[in-house]
């Protein structure tokens, strides 16, 4: 087959959906498949995180060869902060130049058998119903969360948020109309595919995050004795939808309820959140270590680092149909892993029994939890079940063939029309 991809993130990037596209993409160019991907320089998540990647990058040839063969095209982007507007701003200049990519992939006769794009960006949607068109071939449409719903503000009583609410409307109703043209939709969530099923959509196939087979838990070193210690660890996106409040609502109650255990809280990555999470932290004199964003090898060793990993989601409708791709990966790390989470994501927890489950936004429950593992280290050990369920149910191998297997269908069903 050969297959475009448009997406807005891409490595050398380090981010969930990078990985996400970096293992499927090496799957399928392994196994025959041709891949072209559209997509922007590396610039995500913002100017100052990314800029070693940029210097590093600078001089790449617009048109170039990914680390797996294939064919990738960078497209104008926005280099840009935190700030919510400008992001948006540019992911959609990011997908104008990804309809003159297309454009002139057309004029040149290039043909594909399928297109995939990608949300979120939001306008990578629009792209790809433009590709769709310009080049006569079935567009798969790939929900990374649960978007619309996920855009939309459940309190609109907020003052002075009315322009961001008029606009995440106009991007909500955008997408569910570009979801009803697409030929499918993927989503990474099966509750959430059964959503968009209950909405009339009938071409909806589920394709979840996952891991790969070899990737860290041989790696990380044995669980150290520390009494009256307690490492706490966060990795992952710091922003508006994990709530990482609780992380410092939680470390202030147990340092209080048990002064004589050592509490030190590490969060690395980048984010919207950050510089507030900063400033409290600051504030209050809490033991909290900010880092920025890592790759995997760095990550490693903050793993050894850890006596607990957490994963985290605000306590919202759409959440209930989100997994955070990071739980995948916790899971392979020989570490307890805590999930404040709710849904399909409390299932997977659940079901792997590698870790322990806590209501979203819970700082009492999570402070108690974590004054009683001070108390009782052997408590600390997870079993080898989460690496092995997460291996058995959510392995790239397996999840790039059946992804394969979707775009066939799709590709076979449309060409009989």
């Amino acid at each position: 087959m050969k297959i475009l991809v448009i997406t807005h993130y891409y490595p050398p990037e380090i981010g969930a959906p990078q990985r996400r596209w970096s293992a499927l993409v090496k799957r399928w160019q392994k196994s025959g498949h041709q891949v072209t991907v559209c997509c922007p320089p590396p610039h995500y998540p913002n100017a100052a995180a990314t800029t070693s990647i940029r210097e590093s990058f600078r001089g790449t040839p617009r048109v170039h060869q990914g680390k797996y063969g294939e064919k990738i095209i960078r497209v104008p982007y926005l280099l840009h902060g935190v700030s919510g507007a400008v992001r948006t701003l540019d992911q959609i200049i990011a997908a104008f130049g990804t309809i003159a990519a297309v454009a002139t992939l057309k004029l040149q006769k290039v043909s594909f058998d399928v297109v995939i794009a990608t949300v979120p960006g939001v306008p990578s949607a629009g792209a790809g119903l433009v590709a769709k068109s310009l080049l006569g071939v079935p567009l798969i449409l790939e929900m990374r969360d649960a978007w619309p719903d996920v855009v939309v503000i459940p309190d609109t009583s907020v003052s002075g948020i009315a322009p961001m609410l008029r606009a995440r409307r106009f991007f909500a109703q955008a997408l569910t109309l570009a979801q009803r043209q697409a030929d499918a939709v993927v989503t990474t969530t099966e509750s959430f595919a059964q959503v968009l099923r209950n909405r009339g959509l009938e071409s909806v196939y589920t394709v979840s995050n996952g891991v790969t087979p070899s990737l860290f838990y041989s790696s990380i070193d044995s669980l150290p004795s520390r009494p009256d210690e307690l490492h706490l660890l966060y990795t992952g996106t710091i922003g508006r939808s994990q709530g990482l409040m609780v992380l410092l609502d939680a470390l202030k109650l147990a340092m209080d309820a048990r002064p004589s255990t050592r509490f030190t809280l590490r969060l690395i990555g980048e984010g919207s959140e950050r510089k507030e999470l900063m400033e409290v932290a600051e504030a209050g004199g809490l033991p909290v270590e900010f880092i920025h964003l890592l790759d995997r090898e760095e990550v490693r060793n903050h793993y050894s680092w850890a006596d607990v990993n957490h994963v985290s989601l605000k306590s919202l409708p759409a959440f209930a149909w989100t997994v955070p791709s990071k739980l995948y990966e916790l899971l392979t790390v020989p570490r307890l892993v805590v999930g404040l989470l709710e849904g399909e994501a409390e299932q997977i927890l659940r079901e792997s029994a590698a870790g322990i489950h806590l209501a979203p936004e819970s700082a009492q429950e999570l402070a108690d939890l974590w004054v009683d593992l001070a108390d009782d280290r052997s408590r600390l050990h997870p079993n080898d079940g989460g690496r092995q369920f997460v291996l058995e149910h959510f392995n790239y191998d397996y999840l790039a063939q059946k992804y394969l297997t979707v775009l066939e269908a799709v590709i076979s069903r449309e060409r009989s029309r």
